[in-house]
């Protein structure tokens, strides 16, 4: 009896929209920083600005967690895979793309994370620099 490999569900991986016209994107952070560095303190801007580093951390996290669940159905296919592969089934064909795939989706973590230890490290200096006034 030969068994035949496991029907393989291609994990597609979502990618960011794409910016265009990055001319527009600098103008946008520039934009930005001016409204930033113009902003008056009030208490309604605090609030605002923190509803949305909140809102924004929660779709961090929500991003990641879509990231990761991916990341852990790719490795339980390429495990299923493996196992055939053992028993000396050629699955190398379908073992190609999912590794191209695992990543595509660690490499977007990495980024995320580096991203986020980035902005932690300005947070931080912030905090300093006010706690030193």
């Amino acid at each position: 009896v030969v068994e035949e490999p496991p029907k393989v569900e291609e994990v597609v991986v979502e990618e960011p929209p794409k910016i265009e016209n990055e001319t527009n994107n600098a103008d946008n952070t520039e934009n930005n920083i001016q409204n930033i560095i113009n902003m008056e303190h009030t208490p309604e801007n605090m609030q605002t600005l923190h509803d949305n580093f909140v809102k924004n951390l929660d779709t961090f996290k929500d991003l990641c967690s879509g990231l990761e669940t991916k990341k852990s159905e790719i490795e339980t296919c390429k495990k299923s895979l493996e196992e055939f592969k053992a028993k000396g089934m050629n699955v190398d064909s379908a073992l190609e793309p999912l590794d191209k795939q695992y990543n595509e989706v660690n490499e977007k973590l990495n980024k995320n994370i580096s991203t986020l230890n980035t902005i932690c490290k300005t947070f931080d200096s912030l905090l300093s620099s006010m706690n030193s006034n």
